[in-house]
């Protein structure tokens, strides 16, 4: 049963996780709280407005009260926020990055997944991101390439899990939690015509975070505002030299800054 550790004092409101998809009439009985149809439309309403820009999908709504969200996916100053593995395709100028979370501060690592398997795996991995960015800057010295990108990154809640690296729009899928925008370097040194070992690093700046159901309770990932740096290295497999199509397999962890 998926449940939040690690909290910061701050975050320490009482919410225990519950039941997977409790319904609001469910929570009502357990606690022996009445919840008027009146009350549950108005509800109803405030999530609607916030779905409006974020999107939706069925089985996973937004959670209304904002406020009684625990915040996840964030730590103090100097402490990891998450980690994350994924894939980076890049034809020319374009990038498209996509990929799920290992490590997500406040959540116990085993409630990443729908099942534990060895090595971990994308099919079965609840948070994903996806987003897109190009090319700012390319400097190139000997057999080491930089690159200078900026894009942003949406964030997604997947209650059935079911990504695949080799369906890249199936990371965008779920609930939106949030969104991200990010300004990274990327440097490769080049070990043969075809492959090369890259080093990734830069800042992360969340946009948007949305409150959403999660292991019975509501939660919400990050806080817009917050701020991380990325840190993160792989190896490139280059399709093409000219123009450039690159995919690049990487492993990377946020800190926060602040």
């Amino acid at each position: 049963m998926p449940r939040l550790v690690g909290c910061p004092p701050d975050w320490e409101r009482g919410v225990f996780p519950g039941l997977e998809g409790e319904t609001v009439g469910e929570t009502a009985g357990r606690t022996g709280r009445l919840v008027s149809r009146r009350q549950v439309l108005a509800g109803a309403g405030g999530a609607a407005m916030v779905g409006a820009g974020l999107g939706s999908a069925p089985g996973a709504a937004a959670d209304p009260s904002a406020t009684a969200a625990a915040e996840v996916g964030h730590a103090r100053v100097g402490e990891t926020a998450t980690r994350l593995v994924g894939v980076i395709d890049q034809k020319s100028g374009s990038f498209v990055a996509y990929g799920f979370y290992t490590l997500i501060a406040g959540v116990n690592e085993a409630d990443l997944f729908s099942a534990q398997t060895d090595p971990v795996s994308e099919s079965k991995a609840f948070f994903t991101f996806h987003g897109t960015a190009s090319l700012v800057q390319r400097t190139v010295v000997g057999d080491v390439f930089t690159l200078a990108v900026a894009g942003s990154l949406a964030h997604y809640y997947q209650r059935s899990p079911a990504s695949s690296f080799a369906n890249p729009d199936s990371f965008a899928s779920g609930v939106k939690i949030g969104t991200s925008k990010f300004a990274l370097q990327d440097v490769l040194v080049q070990l043969s015509s075809t492959s090369g070992l890259a080093t990734l690093e830069g800042p992360v700046t969340q946009v948007s975070a949305r409150p959403f159901r999660f292991g019975g309770r509501t939660i919400q990932f990050g806080r817009a505002g917050l701020k991380t740096q990325l840190s993160a290295s792989g190896l490139g497999a280059a399709r093409s030299l000219i123009p450039p199509v690159v995919r690049l397999s990487l492993a990377g962890t946020q800190v926060v800054a602040s």
